[in-house]
């Protein structure tokens, strides 16, 4: 890579390396440190290289821990992430517990409380899932309030395999994490999001 500032960035995204930033408040003028990983970056970017004629980084991507990075608070509060792209929230107050995908405004958001007969989901439109290469594996609809196809898309995940990519509602994610998110949650709820 060029000695260039932004390719250093794009090149430790890729590679899966966390950024460190130093930030200062205005007009405190007082200091912010932060880490910032950018979960499946390197599947986000190759997609781009096949489909928009990038240019390839030609580095090798480092392979992404599917632990997940917990986060315990008062009450039994539980939030977790897994490859900063899919994270799980459970709210024992409310007997809540939620999956949600890739980025936190979340287009895939699956809600469940304990003693529900299933899970809900908003309407996702249409999932296209693909493979690492950008072929389908799987296209479905999912139009109304209602059941999650949390099953249909773990079927459809593991075809594509773990550096495969879903577009939902025309965004893009990585499938890196799913179905480890969806057994944490279960776990960790104590309930089914899936179809029974």
């Amino acid at each position: 890579m060029s000695g260039r500032p932004e390719a250093s960035v794009l090149a430790a995204l890729y590679e899966g390396k966390k950024i460190a930033l130093r930030l200062y408040t205005w007009p405190e003028g007082d200091e912010r440190n932060f880490e910032v990983m950018s979960g499946d970056f390197a599947s986000a970017y190759d997609h781009a290289v096949r489909e928009c004629g990038w240019k390839s980084l030609a580095l090798t991507p480092r392979p992404l821990s599917k632990m997940p990075e917990i986060y315990r608070a008062e009450r039994g509060y539980i939030s977790a992430s897994f490859a900063s792209t899919w994270n799980v929230t459970w709210i024992p107050e409310f007997r809540s517990c939620e999956l949600r995908g890739p980025r936190s405004a979340g287009w895939f958001a699956v809600h469940g409380r304990l003693g529900d007969e299933q899970s809900r989901v908003l309407p996702l439109g249409d999932v296209i899932v693909m493979d690492s290469e950008g072929r389908v594996v799987e296209r479905f609809s999912h139009r109304e309030f209602g059941p999650a196809p949390l099953d249909r898309l773990l079927r459809a995940a593991e075809r594509a395999g773990e550096n495969g990519m879903v577009k939902v509602g025309g965004e893009m994610g990585s499938l890196f994490g799913l179905a480890e998110a969806v057994r944490f949650a279960e776990q960790t709820c104590g309930m089914r999001l899936r179809t029974p």
